[in-house]
């Protein structure tokens, strides 16, 4: 049996906290395991002032730490599922998705606060919150932010923005879910394929870790994000752009819902799947091949054609 685990992991506190996660789980089941965490500085992090959008999305978190994967340098990395692409690099795989947190965005407003007031100012820098955020309510103003959940919280507070868009999960985790100040279903804004979700990546051949991970995983949340995660592969978008993909089991069967937006016109193509849970790809190319029939095709195209 393997005797110590290395976890590579990005060094900001929701990250370490998704490590430190896995790792009690994995300490939970192997008590003796002697379990390390890598932490590593990726693109993403050293390109700080940048909109995502503008330097090749959120994949950018991942590059150094599938690297150190490949290289032995690590056993294993834990990821928010969000921010991994549908194309994972070659020898690499996703060996246990865990159980997820609530998957939906929420609304964060600024201190003294009470409501979302007219020509409010919003910070993210999601262009997927973006475009639907902009469908809900015209009269809002978005201002780019980027940075870990309590620096956005702590900017919240002397920015002169009016409210903050943050993934609920995120929130919960870190010890800030009394700062939600509404949660915005999926009629309103439709969350990212996999948010919510931590994810396991280890090495395809590396049997020993990968048994070792497997037990972490939640069927569940497997099974939704698998559907998620179709979707998004099958239309061919990546992290960057405005889509958004969500699946929850009810009752038997397994319900996607799905999204696209086009920033230029405003226009939002929806599509809603559903099926039993282990037709999980077939549910998520039903709503990708509903999605390209009223045009969401184009509408990729069009980012492609733009440089995102």
């Amino acid at each position: 049996m393997q005797s110590e685990v290395r976890i590579g992991t990005r060094a900001s506190q929701l990250a370490l906290w998704q490590a430190n996660h896995v790792r009690n789980k994995l300490l939970e089941r192997h008590p003796t395991l002697s379990v390390q965490l890598v932490k590593i500085t990726t693109t993403g992090d050293r390109l700080f002032g940048q909109p995502l959008r503008d330097i090749g999305g959120k994949g950018l978190f991942l590059k150094e730490i599938e690297e150190a994967l490949l290289n032995h340098d690590i056993d294993l990395s834990v990821h928010s599922l969000k921010d991994v692409p549908a194309q994972l690099p070659e020898g690499l795989m996703l060996a246990a998705t865990l159980a997820r947190e609530n998957p939906l965005d929420a609304l964060v407003l600024a201190p003294g606060q009470t409501r979302l007031k007219q020509g409010a100012s919003v910070a993210t820098g999601s262009l997927r919150r973006r475009c639907q955020l902009s469908r809900w309510r015209n009269d809002l103003v978005f201002e780019d932010i980027r940075g870990n959940i309590d620096t956005r919280l702590f900017r919240l507070a002397d920015s002169g923005f009016d409210a903050l868009v943050l993934a609920v999960a995120g929130l919960k985790r870190m010890g800030w879910g009394d700062r939600i100040s509404r949660t915005l279903e999926a009629d309103i804004l439709v969350p990212a394929a996999g948010q919510g979700a931590i994810t396991v990546e280890v090495r395809s051949n590396d049997s020993t870790i990968r048994r070792l991970v497997e037990p972490l995983n939640h069927l569940e949340t497997s099974l939704c994000t698998s559907a998620e995660r179709a979707f998004t592969a099958i239309i061919e978008a990546d992290c960057s752009l405005p889509v958004g993909a969500w699946a929850r089991i009810e009752g038997e069967n397994l319900r996607l819902t799905s999204c696209i937006a086009d920033a230029k016109t405003g226009k939002i193509l929806r599509a809603e799947a559903s099926g039993r849970p282990p037709d999980y790809y077939r549910i998520g190319q039903q709503a990708a091949s509903d999605i390209i029939a009223q045009g969401g095709d184009a509408i990729i195209q069009g980012y492609r054609d733009s440089g995102h």
